[in-house]
């Protein structure tokens, strides 16, 4: 089966062949060899190439979330050789964009504030989940308009943590002085 994903904006294309012992992934002309460890709740622990690897995966509405140690990846839903890693291309102008929770878990740290201008890709709070800390960053550029959480919150998956929308200029304000 052939895999289609974003990671960071770059399509990734992997072949994946299951059999009854795991899986086996081409992927950029190098083969690896996934087992399954354990399941226990939203993590899933696998030997990578012989060594283990633990992933938290969450399911929400339109797309599977798997946050690996260095990067998150998201699947759509229902279409295995097309998934998307960011939600589509983002918001027209003037509209805003909700950044999600991607699993279960807490705020450790939150490192925006409204009013805040945010570049697409910019780590936007830090969240932690069975030990585990995932960055949650800005899917498109902008200004944090609404913080919706604080450090502590408990929160779910799919749950609206901050809301980016585009920049503005205030009535009256022509441009920039020094």
């Amino acid at each position: 089966m052939r895999v289609r994903y974003h990671v960071g904006g770059r399509e990734v294309v992997a072949d994946v062949a299951r059999d009854p012992d795991g899986l086996t992934i081409e992927l950029g002309g190098t083969s690896y060899r996934v087992e399954p460890i354990a399941v226990s709740g939203s993590a899933v622990t696998f030997r990578l190439d012989g060594g283990p690897v633990t992933a938290l995966v969450a399911s929400l509405r339109d797309e599977i979330v798997v946050a690996l140690p260095r990067v998150t990846i998201h699947l759509r839903r229902g279409h295995p050789a097309a998934a998307v890693g960011a939600r589509g291309r983002g918001p027209g102008v003037g509209q805003r964009r909700e950044i999600e929770a991607p699993m279960a878990g807490r705020i450790l740290r939150l490192l925006v504030e409204e009013g805040r201008a945010v570049i697409e890709g910019e780590v936007v709070l830090i969240l932690e989940a069975m030990k585990t800390e995932t960055e949650v960053r800005a899917e498109q550029s902008g200004v944090v308009r609404q913080v919706l959480v604080a450090p502590g919150d408990v929160v779910a998956p799919g749950q609206i943590l901050l809301i980016v929308g585009e920049p503005s200029v205030p009535d009256g304000d022509q441009g920039v002085s020094a």
